[in-house]
């Protein structure tokens, strides 16, 4: 579906505003520009499967900056300015359960038991990570060398591995001084 496309669904499906609140609140979509609206509302979907409510996120951004999505493709450095470098993992979409960043999660519980961290401060700092992760990753995406969310399969075998990495750490004899 091309974004303009997407758009004249999204405005078909638009009756009222959702989101109460927000920058645009109150405000037809028709006040924006189509291109830079159709744009942020494909970009937008990444958030909802609705067309409507990521068209309201849309001219929320809109009305903030008219150039939002522009400069968020410049941002991100995506080659197409209306599709972002970092997406999330689309229903459907094979993601592998154990990825080359496991094994990362393995290492850092490993560091974790060396430095003799309670089992539940180092399951915290785990689980923690995890839900911040596709946050940071939004925010941040030219921080991880792979521009997809995790499933939640993924993560909770990123949270298995970190607690693996503690387990054989805590197996060591402590250090002497």
């Amino acid at each position: 579906m091309t974004n303009a496309d997407l758009l004249k669904t999204a405005l078909r499906a638009w009756k009222r505003e959702r989101l109460p609140g927000g920058r645009a609140s109150g405000m037809h979509p028709s006040s924006f520009d189509r291109r830079a609206l159709a744009r942020g509302t494909r970009v937008e979907m990444e958030h909802t499967r609705d067309p409507a409510t990521a068209l309201e996120i849309a001219t929320d951004h809109l009305q903030e900056d008219p150039h939002y999505y522009a400069k968020l493709a410049t941002i991100h450095g995506a080659a197409r300015p209306d599709l972002p470098a970092f997406r999330l993992t689309r229903p459907g979409e094979p993601v592998p359960y154990v990825d080359r960043f496991t094994v990362g999660h393995g290492m850092i519980g490993f560091l974790s038991g060396l430095a003799r961290l309670p089992w539940w401060a180092s399951l915290g700092l785990a689980i923690g990570w995890e839900i911040v992760e596709n946050p940071i990753k939004r925010a941040a995406p030219q921080l991880f060398p792979v521009g997809i969310s995790d499933t939640l399969e993924n993560a909770a075998l990123d949270v298995v591995a970190w607690m693996a990495g503690y387990g054989v750490a805590r197996m060591l004899p402590p250090a002497r001084r």
